[in-house]
C-alpha cells in the first residue's frame, strides 16, 4: 500500500499551520509543516520548517522511509553519495542532496480540529444521523453547525451541554421553549486528523 505522505503530515499539524510543497530544481519536491503566512516568500522560514518537520516525524516514531518521502532527507551515515555545494544539512545527521529550492507553495492542507459526529433529534424524530461538530465547541460553533443543517437563525437559539461532557447537547429557541433539538454524540466516535489513529469509541 502506497503511503499518503499528506495524510501523515496532516496528523502532525497544529493550529494555524499548513503543509508547504518546496519545489526544487531538477529534483522531487519536499513537503514541510509551517505557519500559515500571508507572504510566503518574505515570511516563511523554510530552513526552520524543514528542521521542525524532521523533529516532528522523529518524535512520532516515523521511520527513514517516511522521512525520505516527505523531506528527501537521509542520514549521512547511511549515504554513499558524496556531499557538494547543493547538499543541505538539517540536524541530527540528516541531509538533503540536490537542494536547490525554487519556490514554496501552500498545498491547502491546513490544520483541522478533531471533531465528533452527532445524531440530531427533534423530539423522537431523527433529522440528521451525522452532524460533525469540532471538539470543545463554543455555543456559536454549535449553532452555526445546526444553522447550516436546517437553516435556523442562531440569534434566536441557545445551547446547553446537558451532561457537561459534550456527549449530549441541547439547542433551544429562546422565544418558544417547545422548540428544542437534542444532539447526541454518535457512539462516542472521535473523528481524528491523524491517519494512524483510528476513529474509535471512547470509554
Amino acid at each position: 500500500m502506497e503511503t499518503d505522505i499528506m495524510e501523515i503530515l496532516r496528523g502532525l499539524l497544529s493550529e494555524d499551520e499548513t503543509i508547504y510543497e518546496v519545489v526544487r530544481c531538477a529534483a522531487a519536491p519536499i513537503y514541510i509543516i509551517g505557519p500559515i503566512v500571508d507572504d510566503i516568500e518574505r515570511k516563511l522560514d523554510v530552513s526552520a520548517c524543514i528542521e521542525d518537520t524532521l523533529h516532528r516525524l522523529l518524535d512520532n516514531k516515523y521511520g527513514e522511509d517516511i522521512i525520505s518521502e516527505a523531506l528527501s532527507a537521509y542520514l549521512s551515515s547511511t549515504c554513499s553519495e558524496e556531499s557538494d555545494a547543493a547538499t543541505y544539512y538539517i540536524d541530527l545527521g540528516y541531509l538533503i542532496y540536490d537542494f536547490y529550492p525554487l519556490q514554496a507553495i501552500d498545498t491547502g492542507n491546513h490544520y483541522k480540529r478533531p471533531s465528533h459526529e452527532y445524531e440530531v433529534c427533534f423530539f423522537d424524530k431523527i433529522i440528521c444521523k451525522c452532524l460533525e461538530i469540532p471538539d470543545d465547541p463554543t455555543d456559536e460553533e454549535i449553532l452555526e453547525a445546526v444553522s447550516n443543517l436546517i437553516g435556523i437563525n442562531p440569534d434566536e437559539f441557545i445551547c446547553e451541554d446537558v451532561r457537561d461532557d459534550g456527549s449530549m447537547l441541547s439547542v433551544q429557541n429562546v422565544l418558544d421553549d417547545s422548540i428544542m433539538l437534542i444532539l447526541m454524540q454518535k457512539k462516542n466516535v472521535l473523528v481524528s486528523t491523524n491517519p494512524f489513529v483510528e476513529n474509535h469509541e471512547i470509554a
